[in-house]
């Protein structure tokens, strides 16, 4: 039997995050996503975002390219101050959540 490797944490986004239209990855939670750079599909809600994990100057990573996801729903990220990801390895599914305060 298979087993479906799924993991969620919790992202604060930073002022920078939200202008820069990105979100960092842990480093201890770069191993749920593909070697840099690589395209992925971001799942929010019913809507599905073409975005990039791209490497940073120090090593880590970050999704980036997704501009219009911050703009449409850049109210909430800025009152919430943190998403939600969820990664489905097995499955290579990636989704966010804006949580509500």
């Amino acid at each position: 039997m298979l087993s479906t490797y799924i993991e969620s944490f919790v992202k604060c986004l930073y002022p920078a995050y939200l202008k820069e239209y990105y979100i960092h990855i842990p480093k201890k939670k770069k191993h749920l996503f593909p070697e840099p750079p690589s395209q992925i599909p971001l799942e929010y809600g019913t809507e599905i975002y073409q975005a990039w994990i791209k490497s940073d100057s120090r090593g880590g990573s970050y999704i980036g390219r997704f501009p219009e996801w911050f703009k449409e729903h850049c109210s909430d990220l800025e009152e919430a101050g943190e998403v939600i990801i969820t990664v489905d390895k097995q499955k290579k599914r990636y989704r966010l959540e804006i949580p509500k305060k």
